[in-house]
């Protein structure tokens, strides 16, 4: 093995190899996961939103502000008739998700595995202990009417105008429109937490100027009816792309899964090639300190610095990526992984270099 990597003397086969690795690391970090088509049509038994495992539909412009100001003021009232498909998930997933981009004010209909949350916020593991209403579903009942309503007096959320929950005060509002508020269907801006399902009704309107305008008004009925009223608000690509992005995230060591520890292992050891590859072509470098350990250490920030920047250009693209994440953690793992292929490269030529010379010794 050592004589192998040591026996490479043409400089253009090691680059022609490290070429193919970096190819092939390329086509690994950039290329998205499963298709990116949207599952998201309408139903043409019912003219109900469908929502596959990976849908997004959304406002097609931001919501009037004015209108956003004055329903907080007067309260409002969300109904959502709804027909979920999947009630064993233990992660949020996104019924209606209203935002402006700061995930502190967002307002949130979400389905956790049996229970139906209502929120403002990200808290969606309840750790901060913030206010929420929620409710358990119903079992084979299909579609579901929920009705959320929210005044500066009470806060009360119903299901199926049986189940009822309801809390003194105002627990949640919709978000500022200062900046713009977009309403959303089935996923986050990042295509995440989806929710798989029908929604045959959505209203958002005051709770008390029963005259007023609805901000958001749809009704199922027949396909080509459902899909006009559709087509006046609401956006459904044909591909999927992200609404907003996260650049670098910082994302835990903590190994919690297998899932975790198996995407941390591969971005560890996947770098490890093009450490021990950059690490050889340096030594074809003529160096005035070649053998010494100075040397050694120089060859390993080196190769450090180019896993750096190779994985820092393939996770800011990932940022852009539907299937793709964009991490710290990732970044680290990568940079790391390069300079440890680059140590064991180095590692190979000392002991080389300490045969040698016992032998000339000997």
């Amino acid at each position: 093995m050592i004589q192998w990597f040591l026996t490479l003397k043409s400089k253009r086969l090691i680059l022609l190899v490290q070429v193919l690795v970096v190819a092939c690391m390329l086509y690994v970090g950039l290329r998205e996961n499963i298709p990116s088509e949207n599952q998201v049509h309408i139903s043409p038994k019912n003219g109900a939103l469908v929502f596959g495992e990976l849908g997004l539909a959304y406002s097609k412009q931001h919501l009037n502000a004015q209108s956003i100001t004055q329903l907080n003021q007067e309260g409002f009232e969300i109904q959502l008739d709804f027909l979920p498909l999947n009630n064993h998930s233990n992660s949020f997933q996104f019924l209606l998700l209203i935002t402006n981009g700061n995930p502190n004010q967002q307002l949130l209909i979400a389905q956790y595995g049996d229970q139906i949350v209502a929120m403002n916020g990200d808290d969606y593991n309840y750790s901060r202990k913030l206010p929420r209403l929620r409710l358990p579903l119903e079992e084979e009942v299909g579609y579901q009417k929920l009705v959320l309503k929210v005044s500066d007096k009470f806060s009360q959320m119903t299901l199926n105008d049986v189940t009822k929950v309801s809390r003194k005060g105002k627990l949640m509002q919709l978000p500022s429109a200062q900046v713009g508020v977009r309403l959303l269907l089935s996923s986050s801006e990042y295509i995440e937490n989806n929710w798989l399902g029908e929604i045959s009704t959505l209203t958002i309107k005051s709770m008390t100027n029963l005259g007023a305008k609805p901000l958001i008004s749809f009704t199922a009925s027949s396909q080509s009816e459902s899909q006009s009223e559709l087509d006046s608000w609401l956006f459904i690509p044909q591909k999927l792309s992200l609404l907003k992005h996260r650049v670098l995230e910082a994302t835990s060591f903590r190994v919690n899964s297998v899932n975790t520890l198996h995407d941390m292992l591969i971005n560890f050891f996947g770098f490890i090639p093009f450490g021990v590859l950059t690490a050889l072509l340096l030594t074809k470098v003529p160096l005035a300190f070649q053998r010494s350990i100075h040397s050694g250490l120089l060859v390993v920030f080196i190769t450090f610095l180019c896993a750096f920047l190779l994985s820092f250009i393939i996770e800011y693209w990932q940022a852009w990526l539907v299937t793709r994440h964009s991490s710290l953690r990732d970044l680290s793992l990568n940079a790391l992984g390069g300079a440890v292929g680059a140590v064991f490269l180095v590692v190979l030529i000392r002991l080389e270099y300490l045969i040698e010379e016992k032998r000339k010794n000997g």
